[in-house]
């Protein structure tokens, strides 16, 4: 034992025979082979026999010392290793509010001063933690030294913003099971939050994408097997009102003359159309809503939030009234022409997303395209209809197109296609396909002209086919179930007479036609009857029950001159100018014919 120290531990051994008090005291011991042996030494006073005994216990704690100073040095890597980490390290003593150290990412993510954790209650970091998470975390960190916590929250930044923590910590403790440090961790989860919680919109998005696709196959199913408008537009907001998307629905007609709005139906819901007021004039309030943008735009328009969007002002206390959160309006459109629109609501906050609008976009025009095909097949079969004569004096001037005296231009038929494409049939006089190429070159619609079979400078007239794109007048006509019966060009002038079925607004056909052609004057308006004739044949295709595409391909067929002897046009001739594959063509075709045939043949008498 080193001098200094012999004299210490004599000195202590008086003291304990004179005072009688205990002694401990660590030393440091030197063998005989020069090793140093830290000890620890009690000693302390003690009769035996009648005599004062020094009772001394000597004991070997250079491993307290090895760990002592190895948990010093792992102390001192630890906190080299946190000043650098971006995540949010930290250490206290057995008292979790008793911080011995916290690393900067505190301040970044936290967005406070560490030194309040130092100089104050240990405590405070829980201010800035999320109300809703605050009790959660305040009781796992009070029990931290029992059971250590692992734990997700969201903390609060001074400017607003969110951010989630994964916050984990464990009690590390002595030999004897003595708690004497905490450490814990803090990492910024927020980014992987965000992706699960973008995933799950993702998830969420795409059901109900799925449930929007079921209801949109529910009514166009049933809109399709309605034989009336009337019938198709109540189907229409039934099948809304009773799908788990929407709360009810409501349809409106519009009136193109007076922009007036005809509430007709409703479902899921009663009297709420008679309370709403509603405009297509942008510059009424009424008109400013979802019903009248869609009306002029032709789009969906949704209104995500009706207590947010400063355009459904005039409608928040309806909605309070009926509950509903979102609403869409829905044009229905076929081909250029809007037969109406729906209105739809629900209480879902994440309502009407693009992808949701496009889908009710193509449920409108679908709705559309079944009013449409209804119109039609009402015009086909009534017995009635309404005639418009046109007239445009001296035509080949006003379309500056050269033609003798007597030429003359007759069309025939119009098959309509797809996106507002016609095919059109007619006949020229001799001589007379120039003026038709010219008028090809002059009338925007008309895409393209060819003859049919040969073209002779004989005294026959000559048939020939026209590609039209997108015609205003022959576009608001058949959408409405009418059709060209007459279109000549004759004596200088042109006359056009046209058939509506009885009940169609005729106001806006005639703004349409003196629209596309200013020159144009209405000559007659009045009803006539259809002529009496068994079989007729509209009665015949009507029968058959053919599709728009079937009885499309037929009528394509039989004017091209497919079924003359000889053909003046191939099946390929004919697929072309419909612009489809000669399978496609010859498959529809067949379908057509037999559906006729069987029309036909299945009303006739067996042998007895």
């Amino acid at each position: 034992m080193p001098p200094r120290r012999a004299e210490r531990f004599r000195a202590f051994v008086d003291g304990v025979f004179d005072g009688g008090a205990g002694w401990t005291d660590e030393l440091t011991c030197l063998t005989e082979d020069g090793r140093r042996i830290p000890t620890e030494i009690s000693a302390s006073r003690v009769v035996l026999d009648g005599r004062d005994c020094l009772l001394a216990m000597v004991r070997d704690v250079s491993g307290r010392e090895r760990r002592e100073r190895e948990r010093r040095e792992s102390e001192r890597k630890f906190w080299t290793l946190a000043e650098n980490l971006e995540e949010i390290v930290w250490m206290s003593s057995a008292d979790p509010s008793d911080f011995l150290y916290v690393n900067p990412a505190y301040e970044d993510v936290w967005g406070r001063d560490r030194e309040e954790l130092y100089a104050g209650d240990g405590l405070a970091f829980l201010d800035a933690v999320h109300p809703d998470d605050r009790e959660r975390v305040r009781e796992a960190y009070t029990d931290l030294p029992e059971r250590g916590y692992e734990e997700e929250f969201r903390v609060q930044q001074p400017d607003g913003s969110v951010r989630w923590i994964l916050g984990q910590a464990v009690p590390l403790r002595d030999e004897d099971g003595t708690v004497h440090r905490i450490v814990g961790i803090g990492e910024d989860v927020t980014e992987r939050k965000e992706r699960e919680r973008e995933l799950e919109r993702q998830r969420e998005h795409l059901d109900a994408l799925n449930k929007l696709n079921r209801v949109g196959r529910e009514i166009t199913d049933a809109a399709i097997d309605q034989s009336t408008r009337e019938e198709i537009e109540r189907t229409v907001c039934e099948a809304f009102a009773e799908s788990d998307f929407y709360e009810f629905a409501w349809m409106a007609e519009v009136d193109p003359v007076t922009k007036t709005i005809d509430k007709r139906v409703e479902a899921g819901v009663d009297g709420y159309i008679e309370n709403v007021a509603l405009s297509t004039d942008s510059g009424d309030a009424t008109g400013r809503g979802p019903t009248g943008r869609a009306i002029r735009s032709q789009e969906v328009v949704p209104v995500r939030n009706v207590f947010e969007d400063p355009a459904f002002e005039p409608w928040r206390d309806v909605a309070r009234q009926y509950g509903y959160r979102a609403s869409a309006a829905v044009p229905v459109v076929y081909e250029g022409t809007m037969y109406g629109v729906v209105g739809v609501y629900t209480t879902r906050a994440d309502a009407f997303s693009d992808d949701e609008c496009r889908m009710l976009a193509q449920l409108g025009e679908t709705v559309g395209h079944a009013i449409a095909a209804t119109e039609r097949r009402r015009a086909l079969l009534s017995e009635e209809v309404v005639k418009l004569d046109f007239r445009i004096a001296d035509a080949f001037d006003t379309f500056d197109v050269d033609a003798s005296p007597g030429c003359r231009i007759a069309i025939d038929e119009t098959i309509p296609l797809q996106d507002d494409d016609y095919l059109v049939y007619g006949h020229a006089s001799a001589g007379d396909l120039d003026v038709v190429r010219a008028l090809t070159d002059t009338v925007s619609s008309w895409e393209s002209m060819a003859p049919l079979g040969d073209e002779t400078d004989g005294d026959e007239p000559t048939r020939f086919k026209l590609r039209l794109s997108d015609p205003p007048v022959l576009g608001a006509v058949t959408s409405r179930g009418g059709r060209v019966e007459e279109a000549v060009f004759e004596d200088g002038d042109y006359r056009m007479s046209i058939h509506l079925p009885p009940g169609v607004d005729t106001r806006d056909v005639i703004n349409t036609v003196q629209s596309a052609y200013p020159a144009s004057e209405m000559v007659t308006r009045r009803r006539s009857q259809r002529p009496d004739v068994d079989a007729s044949p509209s009665d015949v295709l009507c029968g058959a029950d053919l599709t728009e595409r079937q009885r499309s391909t037929l009528e394509a067929a039989f004017f091209g001159g497919f079924f003359e002897w000889p053909r003046e046009s191939a099946g390929e001739d004919v697929a072309d100018a419909m612009d489809v594959s000669p399978p496609t063509f010859h498959q529809h075709l067949r379908t057509a014919q037999r559906k006729v045939f069987e029309s036909i043949l299945s009303d006739a008498g067996g042998v007895d």
